[in-house]
Parts: C-alpha cells; sequence; structure tokens
C-alpha cells in the first residue's frame, strides 16, 4: 500500500505540471490521442455533462478491467459550481468501445488536485483529501458488467500517533494499525476478517461478498508448523440474522475429521467470540486515540460471550454448543439459551455446523435491527484441528483473525448489515437496460 501511496503522489506531480488550474478537454483529448483512437475520445466526450463548462483535473490510463486493454479514469469540476467536488469517471473498453463504468463525486480538502487517479495491477485507485493529514484511497475494479470498490485504505495524523486503517471489499480481509509518527516503530496493530451478516433469505449479488473464508498463516494462534495448507485446514463463515436470531454456518475444510464421541475426548471443535461491547456502546472501537494517547482496549469485565460447539460423530451422538461469558446471566437469558438450536454434517472434504443465538442470550434490544446504519460486533471464530487425538501438541487452531483468548482487541468484526444496505460498493452498468427490458416486456 505504501508503494501505492508513492505512485499517487508521482501522478500528483505530473498533473501540478499538466495544469494547475485544470484543462479544457481539447487539450485533455490531444494526450489520449497516444492510447486512443479519436473516435473513442468523441464517445467519451459525448458522455460527459453537456452544456456545462468543465476542466479535467487528473487522469490515468490503464488496464483495470483484466483484459489487457487500456481503460480510462479521470476527474472533472464543473466551473461556476461553489461546491467543492471532483466529479471521477471511469470508462472501460467494451467490445471495443469506451463505455462509461462510473461516476462518483468526492469532495475535495484545497485544491481539486487532492483528488488524484492511478490504474496499476487491474485496479483504478482515487485517492482523496479530507482534511489535513487524512487521505483516503480507493480502488476499483470492473469485471463482467460489475465495477466494484475493491478496496479502501485510509490514513490519518494524530499529531504523534498515526493510524492506518485498510479494507477489501473482496476477501473481506482488514487490519488497523498505529505507527509513532516520529521514528516510524509500529505501536499496536490488528488483522482480521470481517464477517457480512445480512438479513436472512437476503439475495446476495455478484460483486458484494456473502462469507469470509480463513487460510491465513498469520491467524494460525497455534500449531502453524504442523499446518500442512487448506485442505488440512480452511474454513469458509456465513452469518445472517432475523428479529430473533443470530445465524451461523461455518464450513470446515479437513481431511481428518476427530468427532466428539465423549466429553474427555479431544476432538475437532468451533468456537465463536462475540464483543458485544461494541454494539452496546454503538460501535466505538477496542483501539482509539485520545489526547494523544493509544488506547488499547485489550481486557473486558462484561460482553464477552465464547460458544464452543463440537460437530458430535455425524451418526448417533448429536453436535453440542457449551456457552461462557463474563457476564451474569438473569433468568430471562437462561431461559433463552434453550432456544440455541446446533446441527452438523460430515461432507467429503470436512464438515459443516450450523448454529442459531437468540439475541436474547446477550440481553440487548433488537431495535438496532431496525436502524439503516451498519452495527459492528466484535468478533472471532476460531477451529480447533486435531488430526491426532493422542498427539496434542500437533493441534491447529485457526482463527478469522490475529486472536488472543480474552483479548477483544484481537477480535475481528460482524457487521449487521441492513435490509437496504451492503457491504462494500458494487454496481451492474447493465441493471437500467434489464429492467427497461423487463418493463417493456410487460412484468
Amino acid at each position: 500500500m505504501k508503494k501505492i501511496i508513492i505512485i499517487l503522489i508521482f501522478i500528483f506531480s505530473i498533473n501540478n505540471l499538466f495544469s494547475q488550474a485544470g484543462s479544457h478537454f481539447y487539450e485533455f483529448a490531444e494526450k489520449l490521442e497516444q492510447y486512443f483512437d479519436k473516435s473513442l475520445i468523441t464517445d467519451v466526450k459525448n458522455a460527459l455533462p453537456q452544456g456545462s463548462d468543465y476542466l479535467i483535473w487528473g487522469w490515468d490510463v490503464g488496464d483495470f478491467s483484466g483484459d489487457k486493454i487500456n481503460d480510462l479514469a479521470f476527474g472533472i469540476v464543473i466551473k461556476g459550481e461553489k461546491k467543492k467536488k471532483v466529479r471521477v469517471y471511469q470508462f472501460v473498453d467494451i467490445d471495443g468501445f469506451l463505455t462509461k463504468v462510473n461516476e462518483i463525486q468526492y469532495d475535495f480538502f484545497e485544491l481539486p488536485l487532492e483528488v488524484g487517479l492511478v490504474i496499476k495491477k487491474n485496479v483504478c485507485y482515487i485517492t482523496q483529501k479530507n482534511k489535513q493529514f487524512n487521505w483516503k484511497i480507493f480502488g476499483y475494479t470492473y469485471d463482467n458488467g460489475v465495477i466494484m470498490k475493491l478496496d479502501e485504505y485510509e490514513t490519518e495524523k494524530f499529531n504523534k500517533i498515526t493510524k492506518e486503517t485498510y479494507t477489501n471489499f473482496v476477501n473481506l480481509k482488514c487490519y488497523e494499525k498505529y505507527i509513532n509518527t516520529g521514528d516510524g516503530k509500529e505501536l499496536f496493530n490488528t488483522d482480521y476478517l470481517t464477517i457480512p451478516s445480512y438479513p436472512r433469505g437476503k439475495k446476495i449479488y455478484k460483486g458484494y461478498a456473502s462469507e469470509s473464508y480463513s487460510d491465513y498463516t498469520d491467524y494460525a494462534s497455534s500449531g502453524a508448523f504442523h499446518w500442512n495448507g487448506e485442505k488440512d485446514l480452511s474454513y469458509s463463515v456465513r452469518s445472517s440474522y432475523d428479529e430473533q436470531f443470530l445465524y451461523f454456518l461455518i464450513n470446515v475444510n479437513d481431511e481428518s475429521v476427530i468427532p466428539y464421541i465423549c466429553d474427555t475426548c479431544n476432538t475437532d471443535a468451533v468456537t465463536l467470540w462475540l464483543d458485544m461491547n461494541q454494539l452496546l456502546e454503538d460501535g466505538i472501537p477496542n483501539s482509539k486515540v485520545e489526547n494523544e494517547k493509544l488506547l488499547i482496549k485489550d481486557k473486558a469485565e462484561t460482553g464477552i460471550y465464547k460458544f464452543v460447539v463440537r460437530p458430535g460423530d455425524f451418526k448417533e451422538i448429536k453436535p453440542y454448543l457449551e456457552i461462557n461469558t463474563s457476564d451474569k446471566l438473569e433468568n430471562f437469558q437462561k431461559l433463552a439459551s434453550q432456544s440455541i438450536k446446533v446441527s452438523s454434517n460430515y461432507t467429503k472434504t470436512g464438515y459443516v455446523v450450523k448454529f442459531k443465538i437468540p439475541f436474547q442470550i446477550f440481553g440487548v434490544e433488537t431495535n438496532f435491527l431496525e436502524e439503516t446504519k451498519i452495527n459492528y460486533i466484535g468478533c472471532t471464530i476460531s477451529v480447533n484441528d486435531i488430526d491426532n487425538e493422542f498427539r496434542l501438541d500437533e493441534k491447529t487452531t485457526l482463527s478469522t483473525s490475529k486472536f488472543i483468548e480474552n483479548n477483544p482487541s484481537t477480535f475481528g468484526k460482524l457487521i449487521i448489515v441492513p435490509q437496504n444496505q451492503w457491504f462494500g460498493d458494487s454496481k451492474n452498468i447493465f441493471k437500467d437496460d434489464i429492467l427497461k427490458a423487463i418493463s417493456d416486456n410487460g412484468f
């Protein structure tokens, strides 16, 4: 990511040489002629606001659709517009024609040049300066009719401390990092997978990740030396919710499953850790900078829940779920625990466990499910893999974060996505044509 920032700074310097006051389209067109036919450049001009006087600020040519053919991205500022906005346009070569696939507006802080563009390694990166020492970088890619936000990076400086955050909307891998601004030394970092939880039954369209997948060596808190890769241990996590329950489905790849046959036996298991404090405290993070000091919440006296799922023997012994919590449960919470359901199935590549947990067990009101904003719950899932029940030193534990037990600052995130929202940003460029065709045919 640092390389990308350096590249963007270089692009800014080129843009400064290109024009400190923006360029008219005819000047821009002359630059594009070395990449595109004049007829394609005319098509680009026709796709821009007609009857408006505008200037080009920042541009790049390259492939962000993966077909090894040049695409185009640039920003314009409409003259006389009082708001400090740059309109970024992205064009992709589709069947020999430059087709507009996206148009986004970005605010700028002082100059339009603060919204910069660079196309590299099949990604179109867009930078935005929000305020002094606060930058964001958005990565976009195009695939088979869908323009999607691939990732998002932000850096913010708090005098002596610089914070970096990164989110990948495709593989759901994220990190937060704090650095000493003076000497560049890392003060704290957390690396994790985000697990999106959508309303139950909602269809997830292409471009939006619906499940997290863990096969990262960095997330093996124990037994990495004995871990032989994806077939030995890896898994996907899918979550959903309704008004009463939180649902999980974990599909585990394990070529040597040790079934649960007795309470004292060493067997494979799935563990769900939840930190409800983030939800209860309206999304307050586990790490933050306050009064020039870095505060890390590495302990929690309440709000931590641990659910251990033992899959059974997939025949006669049913799967079993064990609950541990830092809270003292009220009677209604204990009663709610009786509605927990769990099931498991043996598969050709391992096993699957499914379970649902009532929101009532956490002692929280479910009115947050009616909100239009995304809600966050601290969450990590760990899978224990025991290939030989008599050699426990060879046990592997693989999580969805760089996880330390009972340390909420190492948890990942479960995000409760409202009904009409998505985690990420994706758009089918043929959507309007499809809807029109459906309407024309009387549907």
